[in-house]
C-alpha cells in the first residue's frame, strides 16, 4: 500500500492526504469531494480521486521547482 497524495492549489506542492491505498482501491473510490487540511498552506482543500495519486513527488513538482530555480 502507498500514501495518497494531492496537489495544493496554492503552493502546487504534493501533499499527503494521510490515507493509504492501492491503485485498484483508489480508482474505485466514489467521486466525492473529501476535505483535507493542507500541510503545505494550512487551508482546507477538497479533493476527489481524480486529483489524487499514490506515491510522492510528481514530475509536475520537479518541473515547478526547476522553473523556480531558474
Amino acid at each position: 500500500m502507498g500514501d495518497i497524495f494531492v496537489k495544493c492549489p496554492r503552493t502546487l506542492k504534493s501533499v499527503p492526504t494521510g490515507l493509504k491505498a492501492e491503485w485498484v482501491v483508489l480508482h474505485s473510490l466514489p467521486t466525492i469531494a473529501i476535505p483535507l487540511i493542507c500541510a503545505a498552506c494550512g487551508q482546507t482543500h477538497r479533493w476527489t480521486r481524480e486529483d489524487a495519486w499514490i506515491g510522492g513527488e510528481t514530475s509536475h513538482d520537479v518541473a515547478q521547482e526547476s522553473a523556480s530555480a531558474s
